[in-house]
């Protein structure tokens, strides 16, 4: 506002005679004009193609996929190894060293250039939207690192192949670091009620339909598998007899079971603890536990079954809770399908599901984060529009110019879906939703330049139709100048496929080129229907004939 005009006072030549009105008489404004001249006589059918049209992106929208944030590009995966709850932390690391030679063999992996393993921890979180695992004996996390971003793909492919047939006793998850929160095309279910069997005869059925689905990977619930619980119960009567007490029982118990400490071993400054316990086959054999002996304040023993009856029974390992109801959550992902299909393909089994009172299911996962987003994106949507609407009345001191400068604003939905659909690898993203909000202010000026020159013209003494078509001639250019400049300004993110804004890039480059078109045409043609009124100025005899005179 400052600068522009100041460089053209400086720079810019004055126009000879006659050359402003000789520049419309080309071939591109003779085309526009006649173009224009056709959608003025024929507004209905006009209308109807381009309501056609729209209605046409509208149902090829639902072609797009989509997804909230695409995977990163770190030369870098994840490998998540679980093994049954129950595991110790030795077996588990002698899974993980079986899998890290195999990873680190150049013959067989040549496209791995390091890794790194933590068994019965999550690791540093070295990456922001990195979600660590929960430590815990039975479980392992490791950090793959690859020569290229290219390999990742392969590798996730690969090992996931190699844990699926040479490691039985764990369950291998691969999955790459992801740009947003959360993991990108992972889809959860979280089954919440009073009852664990209930919920575990819900999570069952979820979990088969998930499987039944090919390509479905890594499926998970968080509450994992049963294990088996010793339930001891005292005859207090017996054992008092006796003398024994329940703590005498219990100290007998986990020296068999868990171990005791009788010593310590000095090395140096270090203390190391010496612990002794039973042997396995005498943990896991339950007739054994019953016949341990437990010693009597008389100084002699008793068998543990004439003081008390012990039994096995399994249980629930794990109860998750979440806002203090019990709730179990499965996950899953599939190897091609985004978040939001997988989750279509599964609504079949989830409609059919009977649940009882108290029980609900609601949706995790990527789909929960996106909705969220998109919650607080759209949040004040309605203020900013109001506001959108105040400024515009303001500004033309009109109901109908506003209501024209809005009508555009679709208009760039069918260069959109064109665009999501023909650009190779683009996805409706939250990225591309940022881009369809921002594309529609530049649609919104593109408007108010017309509306404000065809004002201009009217305000010279032009009629109606000969103002419409004079100031759109001249506004022509500006406004394709500035689409233009605006896409190519835009190609490198489209052509190198930038990670983050490649989505974006695409939604503006095509809502901005086919919106441009379409209201160079539907805003004259809105303004010469709302503004029929009787013409009080002197008419001219069009932009052609004026250039002649």
């Amino acid at each position: 506002m400052t600068v522009t005009p100041l460089l053209c006072v400086w720079f810019a030549s004055d126009p000879k005679p006659g050359k402003a009105q000789e520049a419309y008489d080309s071939r591109f404004y003779n085309m526009y004009r006649e173009t224009l001249g056709n959608v003025l006589q024929r507004p209905a059918l006009f209308f109807s193609g381009v309501g056609l049209l729209l209605l046409v992106s509208l149902w090829g929208f639902q072609f797009v996929p989509k997804i909230f944030f695409p995977a990163s590009e770190r030369t870098q995966l994840q490998v998540i190894i679980d093994r049954p709850i129950g595991t110790n932390s030795a077996a588990t690391t002698q899974t993980v060293a079986n899998l890290n030679a195999w990873l680190l063999d150049k013959e067989k992996n040549p496209e791995i250039a390091s890794t790194i393993a933590y068994v019965a921890s999550g690791g540093p979180r070295f990456y922001l939207s990195l979600d660590p695992v929960d430590p815990d004996p039975h479980r392992a996390f490791m950090v793959v690192n690859t020569v290229d971003a290219k390999s990742v793909p392969v590798l996730i492919r690969r090992i996931t192949e190699y844990g699926f047939s040479n490691i039985a006793e764990a369950r291998v998850q691969v999955k790459p670091l992801s740009l947003g929160p959360g993991e990108a095309g992972l889809v959860e279910y979280r089954v919440s009620g009073p009852g664990a069997d209930e919920l575990k005869r819900i999570s069952d059925k979820i979990t088969a339909g998930l499987r039944a689905i090919p390509g479905t990977l890594n499926i998970r619930d968080d509450w994992e598998n049963r294990w088996v619980k010793i339930v001891v119960r005292v005859d207090q009567a017996r054992a008092r007899r006796v003398g024994v007490s329940s703590e005498d029982i219990a100290r007998s118990l986990n020296a068999i079971l868990s171990g005791r400490e009788i010593t310590d071993y000095r090395e140096g400054d270090t203390s190391i603890p010496v612990v002794i316990r039973a042997e396995r086959a005498q943990r896991t054999n339950l007739g054994r536990l019953r016949t341990l002996t437990i010693p009597t304040a008389d100084n002699g023993s008793v068998p543990l079954l004439q003081i008390a009856t012990v039994d096995a029974a399994p249980e629930f390992s794990l109860i998750q809770r979440r806002n203090l109801r019990r709730t179990i959550t499965i996950s899953g992902k599939h190897a091609t399908l985004t978040a939001v299909e997988l989750n279509s393909a599964l609504q079949k089994v989830l409609s059919k599901l009977d649940l009882k009172t108290g029980y609900a299911i609601e949706a995790g996962g990527e789909i929960e984060s996106s909705q969220k987003a998109q919650g607080s994106l759209f949040k004040y949507m309605p203020l900013a529009l109001a506001l959108i609407v105040l400024i515009l009345v303001g500004q033309f001191g009109s109901f109908r110019k506003t209501a024209i400068v809005l009508t555009v604003i679709p208009l760039s939905i069918a260069g959109i879906t064109a665009g999501l659909l023909l650009a190779p690898g683009s996805v409706f993203s939250f990225m591309a939703m940022l881009g369809m909000l921002s594309l529609a202010g530049i649609i919104i000026n593109n408007a108010i330049v017309l509306i404000d020159r065809i004002d201009t013209e009217r305000a010279a003494g032009a009629g109606l139709h000969d103002a419409i078509i004079d100031a759109c001639l001249k506004r022509a250019r500006p406004i394709l100048m500035t689409t233009v400049t605006t896409v190519l300004g835009l190609s490198p993110l489209i052509i190198w496929r930038d990670i983050l804004f490649y989505d974006l890039a695409v939604v503006i480059a095509g809502g901005l080129a086919v919106g441009t078109l379409l209201t160079l045409a539907v805003v004259p043609v809105l303004y010469a229907l709302l503004f029929r009124e009787p013409e009080t100025g002197v008419s001219t005899s069009g932009a052609k004939a004026k250039a002649k005179a």
